[in-house]
């Protein structure tokens, strides 16, 4: 009778990471977006309600996330964040309560889902998940794009925001959110496609793939980011670097001579990268449509070189507007270094104690993940963290070095968890915050280290 209830359980909790999943995904399409703002709020609080009981019966029926690797760091990571929540009580709690409820709701759930499933249920699930999410995704993609050919632009206003859309001020901002946000996105399913196209034979479903990165790559060029493209050369090195070693060892050859060939192959994908970027940019603008009014004798504007050219990245801001963000932070926090000032109470604390300092002024949120964690949980918080970040990446190292060949599930893991890991260095995407990436890094890191990764396809 346990078994069963487990299975369901797992079952249950499984559908609940995929419907979280497509959910925080359509979020960030602006359409959708408006749309479904009149029940977002009550969907969020049902999916945060059964959430929470989900992690009851787990902690009842298996307790997996006391048996996970490094589980219990991310479990002092949790006590922490609470230590913190209560220390600063002063300035609201249920706030704190709500946002401490989805951390733990990210770490049980989603962080212990590889030891729910067999690894081929597991893969399974992943690859539905991730094709209704391109599915979905592309089709966002594809109508920003047409937007940057007709050069079309406008104000949107969602959950009392105004979001600018289309092209405007050198980027594409398309139908997203954010660009930044949406281009990290882009990537995400430019991984998947990759890993994909390595496990599918049918012809039709590799040629859409294939036009599924291509499009996504425009987007991501179109989207003036410049921490996506951080994340992508990222990426095209740790595919470089497994890809390489797959291939070298089919071959083998000698150490030196292997060590020599993966570099080779990681210099030469990144000068591909690089180059394509640079020629990309001259060429799209080629393909906008001008929507200017000429006389019949006149000819069409030529295509503007600059038209990709961002105005707010200048030498004198080339951080834009970060290194003063984060600079007011770790003065704002000056006193409180130990425990931080707790994840929803540090802008009320800055804005009463530091009313004329940068951050209360300027309203800025910290545009990195792990300052967010410092300003939120101190030192203490961010050594858990780094402790736990650091163990994953050895992890990963080990089993780069010791399996004879990796599977492709093992690097498209590697490769989502690190665009993450980069990106969070730039945005708060990742702690402290409930969305599509959170999902994917607790449930991927899992595929990436789980014991049998030999197995996985």
């Amino acid at each position: 009778m346990k078994e069963l209830i487990k299975g369901k359980l797992n079952l249950l909790i499984g559908i609940y990471a995929i419907v979280f999943a497509i959910y925080s995904l359509i979020g960030r399409i602006m359409p959708i977006a408006k749309f479904i703002t009149p029940v977002n709020s009550a969907f969020y609080l049902m999916l945060a309600g059964g959430g929470a009981l989900l992690v009851c019966l787990s902690m009842i029926f298996d307790r997996h996330i006391l048996k996970a690797k490094y589980g219990k760091l991310l479990i002092a990571f949790i006590l922490v964040t609470v230590l913190s929540a209560v220390l600063n009580r002063d300035y609201g709690y249920r706030s704190n309560m709500v946002n401490i409820c989805w951390l733990i709701i990210n770490i049980a759930l989603f962080y212990t889902i590889y030891m729910r499933f067999e690894k081929e249920n597991l893969l399974k699930w992943i690859r539905i998940t991730f094709v209704v999410m391109m599915s979905i995704w592309i089709v966002a993609v594809v109508a920003s794009i047409v937007q940057y050919v007709l050069q079309i632009n406008y104000l949107y206003e969602v959950h009392g925001q105004i979001r600018r859309q289309g092209f405007m001020e050198g980027r594409l901002f398309g139908v997203f959110n954010d660009p930044n946000y949406a281009a990290v996105t882009s990537l995400y399913m430019v991984a998947a496609s990759v890993w994909l196209i390595k496990t599918v034979n049918n012809k039709f479903i590799k040629t859409a793939l294939v036009l599924n990165i291509c499009l996504n790559a425009v987007y991501v060029i179109l989207s003036g980011s410049r921490t996506a493209l951080i994340c992508a050369a990222f990426a095209i090195i740790m595919y470089a670097l497994c890809y390489g070693k797959n291939v070298v060892l089919k071959k083998n050859l000698k150490t030196m001579t292997m060590v020599s060939a993966v570099l080779l192959t990681v210099v030469f994908s990144l000068l591909i990268f690089f180059g394509l970027n640079v020629s990309l940019k001259k060429i799209l603008p080629k393909f906008v449509v001008s929507t200017e009014q000429t006389s019949e004798d006149e000819e069409l504007p030529p295509a503007n070189d600059a038209l990709l050219e961002r105005p707010d990245n200048t030498v004198e801001n080339i951080s834009n507007n970060r290194f003063n963000i984060w600079k007011g932070y770790l003065e704002a926090l000056d006193g409180n270094e130990i425990f931080g000032l707790s994840p929803r109470n540090h802008m009320k604390y800055i804005k009463e104690n530091s009313p004329d300092g940068y951050i209360s002024q300027s309203g800025y949120e910290t545009h990195n993940g792990y300052l967010t964690v410092y300003v939120a949980t101190g030192i203490v918080g961010v050594a858990v963290v780094m402790l736990f970040l650091m163990c994953v990446i050895i992890e990963f190292i080990r089993i780069y070095f010791t399996k004879k060949e990796l599977s492709q599930s093992f690097v498209f893991a590697v490769l989502v968890v690190g665009i993450i890991l980069i990106n969070t260095f730039f945005f708060t995407e990742l702690f402290f915050v409930n969305n599509i990436t959170t999902v994917l890094f607790y449930s991927l890191i899992g595929i990436a280290f789980e014991k049998k990764e030999e197995e996985l396809v």
